[in-house]
């Protein structure tokens, strides 16, 4: 008889809880019965999930007013101020995890590196911007009967992307300790813990002698929104009564966009590499040392010399090297770091036909 895996989950606001009762193969027969071992509560193995619905959310607030005012029949002065708030997005409990560089791994034997949240720490994890205030000016003058100059600039300003900061806390899980020795019985209780949230500060790496991708690392200034002053000067002429030409320069300049590519927190740079362990990047002898294992001879000097006990010895000399050994690489969530810009030469002429026909023609280089 073919026993297959048998499973149960029980799906609450707390996560998710998942129990897998034993049966094996050997020589094409199989021992156990799943069945038999839900009637006794004997569980295998047991995980408290964190559900999926976990609730990011951000704040949006502005305001705005502005004029018209005809100075001269020939002049006319439009201008505005708006004012921006846009809140980092965090999940509502504070139970998204963030990096923090100085808090001590036990998972990593105590190196610097863990893991921090909201809900715990009394803190917050970035700082919004207050300041975003953004005046705007345009100006229409004629310059003859038949040509008008106009000109505006103005600043604006973009939410962050984004709505959360990913999962809340993390899994928990029991395994049987051999088969047929049942994790947990249901009529004692589930003796996991600690019970979701797991807040704890040593989640990442998950276990010991591992090497793993270290919790999101949210910027400071991720409540920072990007910001973009933006120009541009035409002069319009009538050529005759259905002709109508136009030049114009616009441009931009942007500040302060998202980007997760600029910046590693965990990152070796060649100035480190040369001013801390006497290695230089554009020496092929030294590119070998960082790309050997610690428990190989090529290692050199570094060989078996770990940054914390329990560091694998297969891992490279330049993993062992990095400012946060226990995780691979660190990109911060929310960095206001990239810059835009852009210039152009536009133009336009526009002819008018009978019955509401025209014909428009426009060139851009940019």
């Amino acid at each position: 008889m073919n026993h297959e895996l048998d499973i149960m989950h029980d799906t609450s606001p707390e996560g998710m809880f998942t129990l897998a009762r034993q049966s094996k193969s050997s020589h094409g027969w199989f021992t156990g019965f799943p069945y038999a071992s839900l009637l006794l509560g004997a569980v295998s193995s047991g995980v408290i999930a964190q559900p999926a619905e976990t609730r990011g959310g951000r704040g949006f607030y502005a305001w705005f007013a502005q004029d018209t005012w005809k100075v001269t029949r020939k002049l006319t002065v439009d201008y505005g101020l708006r004012w921006d708030m846009f809140t980092y997005p965090r999940e509502q409990y504070g139970r998204s995890p963030d990096f923090s560089p100085t808090l001590a791994n036990i998972t990593a034997g105590g190196h610097p590196g863990a893991t921090i949240y909201e809900a715990s720490c009394n803190c917050r994890f970035a700082k919004n911007y207050p300041w975003a205030y953004a005046p705007r000016l345009g100006i229409s003058y004629q310059v003859a009967p038949k040509t008008v100059l106009r000109g505006a600039i103005g600043l604006s300003y973009s939410m962050s992307q984004g709505g959360g900061q990913g999962s809340a806390g993390a899994n928990t899980s029991i395994t049987n300790p051999r088969f047929g020795d049942p994790a947990m019985t249901l009529s004692t209780g589930i003796p996991i813990s600690p019970i979701w949230p797991d807040l704890r500060s040593n989640l990442f790496p998950v276990t010991v002698n591992t090497i793993a991708a270290g919790p999101p690392a949210v910027d400071q200034n991720y409540g920072r929104p990007s910001r973009m002053i933006q120009y541009n000067l035409s002069l319009q002429r009538e050529v005759s009564r259905d002709l109508v030409v136009e030049a114009s320069y616009v441009g931009n300049r942007g500040v302060w966009w998202r980007t997760a590519s600029l910046l590693d927190y965990n990152a070796l740079t060649p100035q480190q590499l040369l001013s801390q362990y006497g290695l230089d990047w554009s020496n092929a002898a030294d590119r070998t040392i960082l790309a050997s294992p610690l428990n190989q001879a090529a290692a050199g000097r570094f060989q078996n010399k770990v940054p914390y006990t329990g560091f694998p010895l297969t891992q490279t000399v330049a993993q062992s090297l990095r400012p946060f050994p226990q995780f691979t690489s660190l990109t911060p969530t929310g960095a206001p770091l990239g810059k835009t810009w852009y210039d152009s030469l536009q133009l336009k002429a526009t002819k008018r036909f009978s019955h509401g026909i025209d014909f428009t023609f426009t060139y851009t280089r940019s």
